[in-house]
């Protein structure tokens, strides 16, 4: 006669192949920042941006936080601007994203930098440099 497992093994190798056929699972969250680009250095590889965030007061002043990224994988860039006319949705003036020529920002744009990885493995998967419209 051999002895069956129990309920709480079943259950236990249950929720672990539910967790791992999540999507996702097992992958890092990517996080983001952005901010205003004060340095570009194509030749170390590095974008520096200082962010409004997390929101902070310190002296009655808004902390702005000074955030330095290593660009050593090949990331995705592109620049978000208004449409001339009409945009791919029809509407009139609508943002639309174009393809941005690699390190082509420059200090005082807006950029986003989203982050795949965690720690030193800390990789930029995509860059947008955003253009700001006065209409």
């Amino acid at each position: 006669m051999t002895k069956q497992p129990g309920w709480l093994t079943v259950s236990a190798v249950g929720l672990l192949l539910l967790i791992l056929a999540m999507p996702g699972a097992g992958q890092a969250a990517a996080t983001r920042h952005s901010g205003t680009v004060v340095a570009v250095d194509r030749d170390a590889g590095t974008i520096v941006i200082e962010e409004l965030g997390p929101w902070r007061v310190r002296g009655g002043q808004t902390v702005i936080t000074r955030f330095t990224v290593k660009l050593d994988k090949p990331a995705w860039w592109t620049r978000a601007r208004r449409a001339t006319g009409a945009g791919p949705l029809g509407w009139e003036g609508e943002f639309i994203e174009v393809p941005q020529d690699a390190w082509g920002l420059r200090p005082g744009e807006y950029a986003t930098i989203e982050l795949t990885g965690a720690g030193k493995g800390q990789a930029a998967r995509r860059v947008t440099v955003s253009e700001f419209d006065t209409r």
